[in-house]
């Protein structure tokens, strides 16, 4: 499942350009992937605010 159709604003961004951006996002430590056993769904989450 994916979020493809929320709302990113004003620009409209392709599939693809939205997971290139994801991609550099976690090879450059900037977001990466958590999963919660209780609900059994996994998140890309900024790392940014933590820094």
């Amino acid at each position: 499942m994916s979020r493809e159709g929320t709302d990113y604003g004003h620009v409209d961004r392709s599939l693809e350009r939205k997971v290139r951006d994801v991609m550099r996002q976690l090879e450059e430590g900037d977001a990466r992937i958590v999963f919660d056993l209780a609900t059994e769904t996994a998140s890309i989450v900024s790392t940014r605010a933590r820094r």
